[in-house]
């Protein structure tokens, strides 16, 4: 047993031993290991740091080349415009140059034929005028408002005591409050600025051209400025006018039964000829031939039946007669009410506007209101022709049933009396 202890004992030992020999092999591997990784990621923290820098340092090169860039442009772009500018004043002046040189040999003249005095005093005084017209101020780069909300960038010069404006969309003359107007003298303009021609025009109306153009209004821009509500409208206006024509194309063609039409006829049937009755109402055209033929030949039915048969043919007639003629009292009634319901959706758009910019802006409550309004004028527009148009024709319709009435209510009467 001792024996047996002691071998034991000595394994125990042996196996001590070597689980601490294999315990410190580990730990000082494991020591190995963590120096290691702490000596790669110190190296991978410096290369990551230097490859920083080298990134810091090209995004400030680059920065550095995008503002050189960004000024080189501005500057290439500033010497084009004052090129442009030049190359203007330069073909201004020579032009200017010209036109004096040519009025030069009349301002050398004497005025008057006798009286050194009142020639000088007539002299200087055209001299004065001329200098005022041909030495214009320079040219200088200004904006020019052509609308509430768009202005053009280009140049003004002033001769006299008007105002040019020269740019390369348009030419025109301008206000002092920069508004532009007559456009219409643009390519004038452009081509005395250009020297392919000697014109110049003059605003000789003291600004009343300016305000004509401003009143003025096309169809175009009143449906740009109505909106969309300006579709409605003119779908209703223009198919009002299409059932107008065609219904006016048909009334046109319908003549009123003469007076003694039903006493040819029964002169005819008299005498037993009903061919010929048949034949001469036929020449009577719609809705008469067909509604006089349809009692010829009933005419050996009792009165009740007659009157059916007559009562029969007008419900025919009247809906081809007051056929499409609806369309026109639609038109009347809803036309307004697009018109109400444009100038509401554009009063709301111009009260939102004026709560964002402020209640100082007059013109632009002005403007607003005025485009509103556009839509309930044209809905009046529309509306009344289609009023008028439906009264007249729906009277006239009214008509010619009540001649087939009275056609009617003779035939009847007088057959019955025959038989």
């Amino acid at each position: 047993m001792k024996a047996t202890a002691c071998v034991i004992l000595m394994c125990v030992c042996a196996f001590h031993v070597f689980a601490s020999t294999a315990t410190d092999i580990a730990a000082s591997q494991n020591r190995k290991a963590h120096d290691r990784y702490v000596e790669v990621s110190k190296k991978a923290d410096s290369e990551r740091a230097a490859l920083l820098g080298e990134i810091e340092t090209l995004r400030l090169r680059l920065s550095d080349l995008s503002g050189k860039l960004r000024s080189a442009r501005d500057e290439s772009a500033n010497i084009m415009a004052c090129d442009k500018k030049l190359d203007f004043n330069s073909r201004i002046s020579r032009r200017i140059c010209a036109d004096a040189s040519a009025a030069a040999p009349a301002l050398k003249a004497p005025i008057m034929p006798t009286g050194e005095e009142a020639a000088a005093f007539a002299k200087s005084a055209f001299m004065e005028l001329a200098r005022e017209l041909f030495e214009p101020d320079a040219p200088r780069v200004s904006s020019a408002r052509i609308s509430a909300n768009e202005t053009v960038e280009g140049r003004s010069f002033r001769i006299g005591s008007t105002t040019y404006f020269v740019s390369e969309n348009c030419c025109g003359f301008m206000l002092a409050d920069g508004r532009l107007y007559g456009r219409a003298f643009s390519d004038d303009i452009d081509a005395f600025c250009n020297g392919k021609s000697k014109v110049l025009p003059l605003d000789a109306t003291g600004g009343t051209l300016a305000e004509t153009e401003t009143l003025a209004r096309g169809f175009s821009e009143d449906m740009r400025r109505g909106g969309i509500w300006m579709w409605p409208i003119m779908f209703f206006g223009f198919l009002s006018i299409i059932i107008c024509a065609l219904k006016i194309a048909r009334f046109s063609r319908i003549k009123r039964a003469p007076k003694d039409a039903l006493a040819k006829i029964f002169e005819s049937l008299d005498r037993g000829d009903e061919p010929h009755a048949l034949k001469y109402v036929e020449k009577l055209g719609f809705p008469y031939a067909g509604f006089l033929s349809s009692l010829i030949k009933s005419r050996n039915l009792n009165s009740g039946m007659l009157e059916e048969v007559s009562y029969e043919y007008m419900l025919v007639a009247g809906e081809k007669l007051f056929g499409k003629l609806s369309v026109l009292s639609v038109t009347a009634a809803v036309a307004p009410l697009f018109g109400l319901l444009g100038t509401v959706t554009g009063i709301i758009k111009t009260f939102g506007d004026l709560s964002a910019v402020g209640a100082q802006h007059a013109r632009l409550i002005s403007s607003g209101i005025s485009e509103a309004l556009i839509t309930t004028e044209y809905g009046l527009i529309v509306a009344i022709p289609a009023f008028v148009a439906h009264a007249l024709l729906s009277r006239r319709a009214k008509s010619v049933l009540a001649d087939m009435e009275k056609l009617a209510a003779g035939f009847i009467g007088r057959n019955s009396n025959g038989k």
